[in-house]
């Protein structure tokens, strides 16, 4: 498995300029890329979570249907 410094070598290599500010700027633009990309796939993640309201709906649904259970069960026969 190659390691990030050789990639970083080789990217500096292929532009022709190796030097140690050339792989810092490299790698300081590879973490704004990936922390960018962390950022837009948190955002997106947001779509798959219920909203707060939708939330509150399904707590206010659930509460209810376990009242109507309770009152059918008490009013059985045993």
């Amino acid at each position: 498995m190659l390691n990030s410094s050789f990639l970083l070598n080789e990217q500096a290599e292929y532009y022709g300029n190796v030097n140690e500010e050339n792989t810092k700027q490299f790698h300081s633009k590879l973490s704004e890329y990936v922390a960018h990309i962390q950022l837009q796939m948190a955002l997106q993640a947001q779509n798959y979570v219920p909203h707060s309201k939708q939330t509150v709906v399904s707590e206010k649904l659930l509460y209810q249907t376990q009242v109507s259970f309770e009152k059918l069960v008490s009013r059985q026969a045993i």
